[in-house]
């Protein structure tokens, strides 16, 4: 089977969906699909398979980056522009499949079946008549949607879907055969935090626990360079708490099991880059990672990730109470029998249903019966 997905992700680049993306086509590829993937080039100079590496990726799939050298105004129907140049029709793909709503619009009077994956609710008018036309499409076939708490949000805004048109697939992360070597050793608890410092990811609460437990280490891997030199300047007399910056995603593992513990301290309102408001929708790809590590987890007890995540998998904090956070370590500090069993149970419910492998295998068998 031929896939063309299409993604407005820059690759390489620090973004989870460039993350997402990248798994995915390699999911896919390791399924047995012939897969191309279009997006934006990134102003590194990497080649192809510097790339697949930087992504910790396993399987050869074909890309195709486009330069965004242009003005933000016009960002977008250069990129059309562009890719109507590179893209030949002729290769006559079996499958359109993509998180790009503009081109997935301009193919889709093309005969060939469309499969539309959505992270949140269009946030503007343009972008909710782009989805409905793309809905009312005759190669429209399937909306792939991350949580079912955001099927029914669609569900509710679109009056042109009905259940059988959209399919819950959360996010998911590889099982590792091998286990990297730790980034660091030392012989403090380690609490570690790995993903985006955007507003309400959880970065002020992780402080706050820094300055209640001055015996324990905290470690938070990621963000640019501006604003971890911002926090670090703040900072600079906190001595249990250390900013890493950002790594590449296929060295993430190395300062995951560093860690004795993981958290993810998600607000009760969390921002996206674009600044779009996704608590109530998201499915996050870092916890899933998490899972994989074999480590325990301290994360939010938002309803959204209760669908993959429960009290036997995770400790679930209120996401305000600075005390329950303060305990939760502790109690995963002090109590053996319970780590185990939390990254037992974590570990056990990502390999039974949320590898990337497993989700592409739902969705190949969803192309063959459309």
């Amino acid at each position: 089977m031929r896939i063309h997905y299409f993604s407005n992700s820059i690759i390489p680049s620090t973004q989870a969906n460039s993350v997402h993306v990248m798994k995915m086509c390699d999911a896919f590829s390791n399924n047995g699909a012939e897969v191309t993937l279009f997006g934006k080039k990134s102003k590194l100079d990497l080649s192809h398979l510097d790339i697949l590496k930087e992504y910790d990726v396993k399987n050869y799939f074909d890309l195709k980056l486009l330069n965004q050298h242009y003005k933000k105004k016009f960002g977008v129907i250069e990129y059309l522009m562009r890719l109507s140049k590179i893209y030949n029709s002729k290769q006559n793909p079996d499958i359109f499949y993509g998180r790009h709503i503009h081109s997935l619009l301009i193919l889709k009077n093309k005969g060939i079946p469309l499969f539309y994956e959505a992270h949140h609710l269009p946030i503007t008018e343009i972008r909710r008549k782009m989805e409905s036309w793309l809905f009312n499409s005759k190669n429209f076939k399937k909306l792939i949607v991350i949580s079912n708490s955001l099927k029914k949000d669609y569900l509710l805004k679109f009056s042109n879907l009905n259940e059988k048109d959209i399919l819950v697939l959360h996010d998911g992360a590889d099982i590792r055969e091998f286990r990297s070597k730790p980034a660091f050793y030392d012989s403090q608890f380690q609490v570690g935090y790995i993903g985006q410092l955007y507003k309400g990811k959880g970065v002020e609460l992780i402080i706050e626990l820094a300055n209640l437990m001055p015996d324990i280490k905290f470690n938070i891997i990621g963000g640019n360079k501006k604003q971890v030199y911002e926090w670090e300047y703040k900072l600079k007399n906190t001595h249990n708490l250390r900013f890493w910056g950002h790594v590449p995603f296929n060295k993430t593992e190395e300062y995951r099991q560093a860690m004795d513990v993981l958290i993810a301290p998600y607000q009760k309102q969390v921002m996206s880059k674009g600044g779009d408001e996704i608590s109530k929708w998201m499915s996050p790809l870092k916890l899933f990672e998490y899972m994989a590590s074999k480590k325990p987890i301290i994360t939010s007890n938002h309803e959204v990730i209760t669908e993959f995540l429960d009290t036997e998998s995770a400790i679930l904090c209120d996401p305000s109470n600075i005390n329950e956070w303060r305990d939760a370590i502790l109690l995963v500090k002090n109590n053996k029998n319970l780590r185990d069993k939390l990254v037992d149970n974590a570990f056990n419910k990502l390999k039974n249903n949320y590898t990337w492998s497993r989700r592409t295998e739902i969705l190949l068998n969803e192309f063959n019966n459309n």
